[in-house]
């Protein structure tokens, strides 16, 4: 009871502390604000980032042919044409690209560079009349021409790749038939212009791209689309910088206060009010129990409203509860006691107020150099080395592993490190404060 007389008054008298509260909650929260605002919001925004549909006109001027050749080119009767100009406009028409761009056809070039000129569209694509027969000819050249308005970047950019994919697909095709034909006349026999059409239409035929179906309405035989490969063992959760921001600021903040509350410790001391305790039938280890109790339960208080804040405000899923309440609990213990220790070698509050200050950043920098460096692709070793050193580190990286969904098997190696942090900080802590005060 005794030990929780002293709790109760030393948590009352940092309660009504304007600096304290200004410490524990005040500061993280308005320092996370200010990266949420640099950073465009809170970043779990549902809807994210949506790519502008860019109009584009399509003038197909294409009089070449292939008479005999469309069954051949593709087992979808949706991709039957008669030339190339033909099937680069179902290709750019098709269903899978309506995302991206929105066609409409023209017939002359002019007017569809007009349009543009007027930014009635964002791009005009000019098949030359002449692509089909410069494709079916070995040594022939053409250029599709794409006219965009130059106040534009990622559409156009995006369609420019989209329209060179696909030429590069029958651009294939010419090396394709310069081999054969160059292998016929080793031969020594005739070529004639049906065997032409029959390699090209049997290349076009075989340009298929992987896992996409023939048979599927919406395939595009002559396009390649497909999502980014993913790790099978990542987080679907990706933490947004905001989230690391509050975590960092929350785990600095906590160690500060677990410094700050036992510096009582030395203020009672100089005020007199801790020999006048000593003088009563009460231990040393009941006084530094309650000082203890007191840092460990405005902690837990401080803590939970930084999470529950960051959840509510900036919506910030913390990750699995269980997880996240074993590593907090975890993080108050080492806290508490990483003060006991820090205190311990201090001999008065205005040494006290340096060191711990100093202390403090220094070993919450190390132990948030993982924070730092998260957009780094691939960041040195030393940098994870480092960060253990701190008990910082391990409740930084807990709580990043409980942000990318882990659950409490990918945590206990943190909750455990940071428990036997605790066990040595207050044992050592104790011992030099009862040695002080025998």
């Amino acid at each position: 009871m005794k030990s929780i007389d002293i709790a109760l008054k030393d948590m009352l008298q940092s309660f009504r502390s304007l600096f304290a509260v200004m410490f524990m909650f005040v500061i993280p929260i308005l320092m996370t604000g200010m990266f949420s605002l640099m950073f465009g919001g809170s970043g779990n925004d549902e809807e994210g980032f949506v790519l502008p549909t860019t109009k584009v006109i399509l003038v197909n001027q294409d009089e070449g042919s292939f008479a005999g050749m469309p069954g051949e080119v593709s087992q979808n009767p949706e991709y039957d044409a008669s030339s190339i100009g033909q099937l680069l406009t179902m290709a750019l028409t098709s269903e899978g690209l309506t995302g991206i761009m929105d066609v409409s056809m023209m017939d002359s070039s002019a007017d569809a560079r007009f349009a543009v000129d007027n930014q009635e569209a964002g791009v005009a694509i000019i098949i030359p009349k002449n692509l089909t027969t410069s494709f079916l000819a070995p040594l022939g050249t053409v250029a599709v021409e794409v006219y965009q308005d130059p106040t534009l970047s990622i559409g156009p950019a995006i369609i420019k790749g989209i329209v060179s994919q696909l030429l590069d697909n029958f651009s294939a095709s010419k090396i394709t038939l310069a081999v054969t034909l160059e292998q016929i006349e080793n031969s020594g026999q005739m070529i004639d212009e049906a065997q032409i059409q029959a390699v090209v239409a049997q290349y076009l035929a075989t340009i298929q791209p992987e896992g996409q179906s023939q048979g599927s309405e919406s395939a595009n035989p002559y396009l390649d689309i497909r999502a980014p490969k993913t790790d099978q063992n990542s987080s679907d959760q990706t933490i947004n910088p905001v989230a690391m921001i509050m975590a960092g600021m929350s785990i600095f903040y906590v160690y500060l206060t677990g410094a700050s509350g036992t510096q009582t410790i030395l203020k009672e001391e100089e005020d007199g009010t801790l020999p006048r305790l000593f003088s009563t039938p009460t231990p040393t280890a009941t006084i530094l129990r309650g000082k203890f109790l007191s840092v460990t339960l405005t902690i837990i208080v401080q803590i939970t409203v930084l999470l529950v804040f960051g959840e509510l405000v900036f919506k910030i899923h913390w990750g699995d509860l269980l997880s996240v309440a074993l590593l907090s609990i975890a993080i108050t213990l080492s806290s508490a006691a990483f003060g006991i220790f820090l205190v311990s070698f201090m001999k008065s509050t205005r040494q006290a107020g340096i060191m711990i200050g100093g202390v403090v950043t220094i070993l919450g920098m190390a132990g948030m150099m993982p924070i730092f460096t998260l957009g780094m692709p691939n960041p040195p070793a030393f940098i994870s080395i480092i960060s253990h050193l701190a008990p910082q580190g391990w409740a930084a990286e807990g709580l990043q592993v409980t942000m990318s969904g882990g659950v409490l098997s990918d945590v206990w190696t943190n909750i455990l490190a940071l428990l036997v942090w605790a066990v040595a900080l207050f044992g050592i802590g104790v011992y030099r404060v009862n040695k002080r005060y025998k």
